[in-house]
């Protein structure tokens, strides 16, 4: 499978209400999961990005409801870390049973999940110094969370920074880059591409996100 998409300013999250989402920049995404989980099997996906907001957040959040609402998937969300613009944040959903909780054996992942809207359920992340990621102990969390859904997005940071973001990352096997346009480098898309590449993680797609129109949208979807 090959994603290719060219998004806008990044969408408020408060665009999708609780009926079925309207058609965003990120359906392509959503529709071309939907077929691999038919067709492939496909049942984790890590999203990621170079640099720090790149809209990855937002790709996850979109990707999910129209997963659930449009193609009648049951989608849970696992937020690496929480900070002020994480997604857990913006739905204020940092209260509750975290990701630190589930890395401290205090609850059990499946009772972590927090109802998200749509169906789609999010594992909301650590925040500050919580305890690192470890095999098998991401691994069997992972493989808990295969049972409470049928596709797991993982929303992580950039992966070249953070060693638990790429262990996810390997634990998902499959990975969808979030690209700000004209934002990041090309040796630096390269670099990330090769590293999830040794790592062993197969790179299904990217979202070209922010991309900005040159002629009016009107004449856009004529041009299409």
């Amino acid at each position: 499978m090959k994603l290719g998409i060219s998004g806008t300013a990044p969408i408020p999250l408060t665009s999708v209400g609780t009926d079925a989402p309207k058609p965003s920049p990120f359906s392509p995404v959503a529709l071309s999961l939907d077929a691999s989980m038919t067709a492939e099997g496909l049942r984790r996906v890590a999203f990621t990005a170079v640099y720090p907001r790149e809209g990855v957040s937002t790709a996850v959040w979109h990707v999910a409801q129209e997963l659930a609402a449009v193609y009648a998937r049951q989608p849970v969300i696992v937020e690496l870390d929480a900070g002020k613009s994480s997604l857990s944040a913006r739905l204020g959903m940092l209260d509750g049973p975290t990701l630190t909780d589930v890395l401290q054996g205090t609850i059990a992942p499946a009772l972590a999940l927090k109802a998200a809207g749509n169906g789609v359920r999010l594992l909301s992340g650590r925040v500050g110094g919580a305890p690192r990621l470890v095999m098998p102990h991401a691994g069997s969390i992972v493989d808990a969370l295969d049972q409470e859904g049928d596709i797991v997005l993982f929303d992580l940071p950039p992966v070249l920074r953070s060693a638990d973001a790429l262990l996810l990352a390997r634990l998902a096997g499959a990975a969808v880059l979030v690209v700000a346009a004209g934002e990041v480098p090309y040796p630096a898309l390269q670099r990330l591409r090769m590293e999830l590449d040794t790592a062993g993680v197969a790179v299904i797609g990217a979202v070209l996100n922010r991309h900005r129109k040159l002629i009016p949208g009107w004449l856009y979807r004529i041009l299409r």
